[in-house]
């Protein structure tokens, strides 16, 4: 769990390996303050326009 997906990564490399370390471990990302689905398509590209942001 974290607030904000730019206080997780600040690329998208850095988020996509993340988050694809917390799927092989049956972990889901929450974002207090960002809603993302990270199990749908929709909510794994919102996820890479939050990591654009955050490059920033």
């Amino acid at each position: 769990m974290v607030t904000r997906v730019d206080r997780l990564a600040r690329s998208i490399r850095d988020l996509q390996d993340t988050v694809y370390t917390l799927n092989q471990r049956g972990i889901t990302l929450r974002a207090t303050e960002q809603p993302v689905d990270t199990r749908s398509a929709a909510g794994k590209a919102f996820l890479d326009m939050l990591g654009v942001f955050a490059e920033f």
